[in-house]
């Protein structure tokens, strides 16, 4: 399917790649594009890695964007009540169909109705609705040591008991506080890069305090239900999972072959000489900001010009 959305942002995400941001005021549509961009073999960007981009100064920290990351909240098998944040998508951001559909159906205070079963066979068998596997991890092991965080993938889906989530504030909350905040800690893959990106925002908002917003406090686990996360454009929208779903969108796409060979060697043979170059006369802290405005101009360029 051909979708077309106006002034798509184009981003660095790495030398060799673009990525672009899909901004729509409807959500499924402004999905529909970026995951068309991205094909079958690219991806649209969990809360993870766009806090990732914004660590290497790839991403505005002034723009929100719509993360391939639900949270759900309902009931297993065995009748524990369960919190499972979702990078990747399970049920929404996997087919922007069933986001439409939750809109037609109704939504509960704001997030999507999840079919019961389908819930229980992701937490309990590591099933997606599609029949795939998903690659399943409890908040417990990772914070006993028993799996390392720095092992899991962009698309992990961490368990943990909602009774635990529901005593965490929702509010604006000072920084050190939040680095130590396990929902933070699932929510951007464990501690080390919870405090990279917490440190980034900090330097970026000045500021000592940001928000981490949750609903699991007011969620009834009888009614399975969900939402996408948001990585907010200030300090105080911060780590959103308490928006709306029937909300405006703007989802990142990347495609493994975006730019042809001869595009991503010559935008790799550029970073690696400009930081040879400029590193000797531009400051440290300024060097991967120019290098990376270089390297989209080339790349912006390239995506245009037939090899």
């Amino acid at each position: 399917m051909d979708i077309t959305i106006k002034d798509a942002q184009t981003i660095v995400v790495h030398p060799a790649h673009m990525g672009k941001a899909f901004y729509d005021s409807n959500m499924p549509t402004a999905l529909r594009a970026a995951q068309s961009y991205a094909g079958v073999e690219g991806s649209v960007y969990s809360l993870p890695e766009l806090a990732n981009l914004r660590v290497q100064g790839r991403l505005p920290f002034d723009k929100w964007f719509t993360a391939n990351t639900e949270e759900l909240v309902g009931k297993s098998r065995g009748g524990s009540e369960l919190v499972a944040v979702a990078h990747g998508g399970a049920f929404l951001t996997r087919d922007p169909a069933r986001i439409e559909v939750a809109y037609k159906t109704g939504l509960i205070n704001g997030a999507a109705k999840i079919d019961n079963a389908e819930f229980q066979a992701l937490v309990d068998c590591g099933q997606h609705f599609d029949g795939s596997d998903a690659k399943l991890y409890r908040l417990s092991e990772l914070q006993s040591g028993r799996t390392n965080w720095s092992d899991l993938p962009y698309d992990a889906i961490i368990l943990a008991d909602k009774i635990d989530l529901a005593k965490l504030p929702s509010s604006v909350q000072e920084i050190a506080q939040l680095k130590d905040n396990p929902l933070v800690h699932m929510r951007l893959l464990g501690p080390q890069r919870a405090a990279e990106y917490l440190d980034a925002a900090e330097a970026a908002y000045k500021v000592s305090k940001i928000g981490n917003w949750h609903p699991f406090a007011n969620v009834d686990a009888e009614k399975t239900q969900g939402r996408v996360v948001f990585l907010g454009n200030n300090n105080n929208n911060g780590l959103n999972g308490d928006n709306d779903l029937n909300d405006n969108g703007r989802f990142v796409g990347v495609a493994p072959e975006v730019q042809g060979d001869s595009a991503r060697r010559g935008a790799q043979n550029l970073e690696a000489e400009l930081r040879s170059s400029l590193g000797r006369t531009v400051a440290p802290d300024l060097l991967d900001d120019v290098i990376s405005n270089v390297l989209t101009m080339h790349l912006r360029y390239s995506a245009q010009t037939p090899e």
